[in-house]
């Protein structure tokens, strides 16, 4: 019974990647279909704007849709990725470690390669911090 449980999170976890990847595809395709990024279109309410400057924060366009903004000022599309772990979730460990063994460093080089190839720029919760420093805004999980 325990087998099940364990290979039904994984399938969960598969299709919940699978998911990821798709969704990430469609604003891709129409990023990529048009002369100019839609980002580039959206104007931001500077009277609507929270958050510290320098930092990531988030502000309500004129059409009425609140946005991220980055720290450079320009609307941020959030694309993350949850639980970017080498050891989480559990079934997950034994494919990780087959094929980087015990070496971090692989697994880290290798997996923001990867999430930059299919157009991720940020880390979901449930990263840990020790991948903080690669370059792309994290979410941070507060208890």
């Amino acid at each position: 019974m325990r087998h099940w449980k364990v290979l039904s999170r994984f399938i969960l976890f598969i299709l919940s990647a699978v998911i990821v990847l798709l969704s990430s595809a469609l604003p891709n395709s129409l990023l990529a279909s048009q002369a100019a990024s839609p980002l580039a279109q959206v104007r931001i309410k500077t009277e609507t704007v929270v958050g510290q400057q320098d930092f990531f924060r988030v502000g309500k366009s004129h059409k009425g849709r609140w946005w991220f903004i980055d720290p450079d000022g320009k609307p941020f599309l959030y694309r993350g990725v949850t639980s970017v772990n080498f050891g989480y979730p559990a079934p997950y460990v034994p494919v990780v470690e087959n094929k980087y063994g015990q070496d971090p460093a692989a697994f880290r080089e290798a997996t923001f390669e990867r999430l930059r190839s299919w157009n991720f720029n940020a880390l979901g919760a449930w990263t840990p911090p020790q991948l903080w420093d690669q370059g792309m805004p994290y979410t941070v999980i507060l208890n």
